[in-house]
């Protein structure tokens, strides 16, 4: 029923942010999508490990950082931050949730070059304002939103929240700046080492992996976003905090 209710065309969205984590389930009508609004929970955080297919003993890729942040007013932040550490690479992605607006930045940073996506939601034109800026050059344009779309995070939590039923979405594509159609498909392994562990496939429409989790009760276990890229495997905060430590004493040794 959700995917006929995709969030951007609906408002309040910080309502939205807030209902995927908690119960009674949402009350749907055509065009709105209504949430109970609990009380603040504050700050949770995820931590992870980022290596390659089958080599989960090797020396990691990189490390990952999820975030959801509830704020005074009804508003909500979600965040996902990315390391890579031979590559020297940070990738921020933060999506803030009010109650009659999104912004959504994606930054990337390295050594030596820099890109800032800016996407922001008009409520009045139901339309989408993107500032794509690169170096020296910047690229603004405007994605008419329809029937609406998915910003990635709030889709994640809505999946998280088992709110989503198998079948097509519309996802904001920010590295793109676009509008993408993927496909959910479930499952539940085979995973031995998680009892009961769910498995969501996303799919684009040519067939390939647009991202794949897998859920432990409401925790994010592991997760990856294309077909033989690296894997995140959940891991605790003190493993990660270690982890970005030794990654930046190699990088200050060489």
């Amino acid at each position: 029923m959700l995917r006929s209710l995709l969030l951007l065309a609906a408002l309040p969205l910080a309502q939205g942010l807030r209902g995927v984590f908690d119960e009674p389930p949402p009350l749907e009508r055509p065009g709105l999508l209504e949430l109970t609004l609990p009380e603040r929970s504050g700050v949770r955080a995820e931590h992870f490990r980022l290596a390659l297919p089958g080599q989960a003993a090797e020396k990691p890729l990189g490390v990952a950082r999820l975030v959801r942040v509830e704020e005074e007013g009804g508003a909500g932040r979600l965040e996902w931050e990315t390391t890579f550490f031979d590559a020297g690479v940070r990738v921020l992605h933060v999506e803030r949730l009010e109650h009659d607006a999104l912004t959504l930045v994606w930054r990337e940073l390295g050594k030596s070059h820099g890109r800032t996506v800016r996407i922001s939601f008009d409520l009045a034109s139901n339309e989408l304002q993107v500032s794509d800026v690169g170096g020296a050059a910047t690229l603004n344009r405007t994605l008419a939103l329809g029937e609406g779309a998915f910003t990635p995070l709030f889709l994640l939590e809505q999946d998280r929240a088992g709110r989503l039923s198998p079948g097509d979405f519309r996802r904001v594509d920010v590295s793109a700046g676009a509008i993408e159609t993927v496909h959910l498909s479930r499952g539940h392994g085979p995973l031995p080492w998680l009892s009961g562990a769910r498995v969501s496939r996303w799919t684009r429409a040519d067939g390939t992996l647009a991202g794949r989790c897998v859920f432990a009760g409401d925790a994010l276990a592991s997760f990856e976003l294309q077909a033989g890229g690296p894997v995140a495997s959940a891991i605790g905060r003190e493993e990660y905090e270690r982890l970005l430590a030794e990654a930046a004493g190699g990088i200050a040794r060489r």
